[in-house]
């Protein structure tokens, strides 16, 4: 995806001033590095949220759970839940710091 095109986006010196070197490396630690959230960061995409959005819910269902617990022991089925609401959490935290940004990035790009 190309999101140099999409509007929204800033110059590559204004995207320091989008998002900070701390939250684009926070961010970028929750996701693989051939993930599309990279170039909407580097960017300054405002396409990040969507991303963090999709992400931020706890990824398992009861069906999902139970399958595992009948297929393995139950103590990895546990550990295996709590590594994903640990993540559902962090990328909820950048996806609530994120939108506390947009009043900022609003008024900065209003200028």
């Amino acid at each position: 995806m190309n999101f140099e095109k999409i509007e929204g986006d800033v110059s590559p010196k204004e995207h320091q001033e989008r998002y900070s070197e701390d939250f684009i490396e926070r961010v970028k630690a929750e996701f693989p590095p051939s993930s599309s959230i990279y170039e909407a960061l580097d960017s300054g995409n405002e396409w990040v949220g969507r991303f963090l959005d999709e992400e931020r819910h706890f990824p398992m269902t009861q069906k999902d759970i139970d399958k595992a617990i009948q297929d393995g022991n139950a103590e990895e089925v546990i550990k295996e839940i709590t590594k994903a609401i640990e993540r559902a959490d962090r990328i909820n935290k950048l996806y609530c710091e994120w939108g506390e940004s947009l009043p900022e990035i609003t008024e900065e790009t209003n200028l």
